[in-house]
């Protein structure tokens, strides 16, 4: 039975898997993985997977096809408590002890973020919930479409930190994938990554100023809005 699992729906109907590997490299810095699939006869996904600095996930989907109608990434968290920012859009994990994750899409015009019932079971005829969401965003028949989203660790004590994203060409903000992301976090780690599907390469530049320990752990910190909704 399909759940909403780590994937992309389109109108919430389940998939098919008809998957193929395309490319992996490791580089200095950066590490990508793409993989292909066709989940319905009209609508095909790539799937990127770009690792900077062995610290920051950065996971690229891009939709085309003939389909018209809904797309939605989802995700699930492990059980525990987590905030929710649907104005963000960002989600991360509130374990009193222990690592959080943090994720965070690319906001768009049309994009929003939803919650969703999410479950796990360990157990035979035992489940219990986990925080579930999904970002949502219309997809146009014979368009292109596409998730940028970020997937950042959390080190224990530490929640939130600033951070910005998003795609570049020739140094300046682009709206679809030319191939490069910047990413900003920290207020001063800033990591230019650029990849080629065609090349199968990918290059990474680090430019920031090492911070002490406390200094990083005081611009990673930031206070809960009130925007954000907790749920167990």
């Amino acid at each position: 039975m399909w759940g909403a699992r780590q994937l992309v729906t389109l109108d919430n109907r389940p998939i098919r898997s008809r998957g193929r590997h395309l490319w992996r490299g490791e580089f200095d810095g950066e590490k990508v993985i793409a993989m292909e699939n066709t989940p319905y006869d009209d609508l095909t996904q790539r799937r990127t997977f770009l690792l900077a600095d062995t610290q920051y996930s950065l996971l690229l989907d891009e939709l085309s096809g003939a389909a018209s109608g809904k797309l939605r990434q989802h995700f699930q968290l492990l059980p525990g408590e987590a905030a929710i920012d649907l104005a963000g859009p960002t989600a991360h994990t509130m374990n009193e002890a222990g690592a959080n994750l943090l994720v965070r899409a690319l906001p768009a015009p049309q994009l929003s973020m939803t919650w969703k019932e999410g479950w796990l079971s360990t157990l035979y005829m035992q489940k219990k919930p986990r925080p579930a969401f999904a970002f949502v965003q219309p997809q146009a028949a014979g368009q292109k479409a596409f998730f940028l989203t970020l997937l950042a660790p959390l080190p224990e004590n530490r929640r939130v930190w600033h951070v910005t994203f998003g795609f570049e060409q020739n140094g300046q903000p682009a709206r679809i994938p030319p191939d490069t992301i910047r990413l900003r976090t920290n207020h001063r780690e800033d990591y230019p990554l650029t990849w080629s599907h065609a090349e199968k390469r990918a290059v990474l530049r680090k430019n920031f100023a090492p911070l002490q320990e406390q200094d990083r752990h005081n611009a990673m910190y930031e206070q809960e809005g009130p925007e954000l909704k907790k749920n167990r």
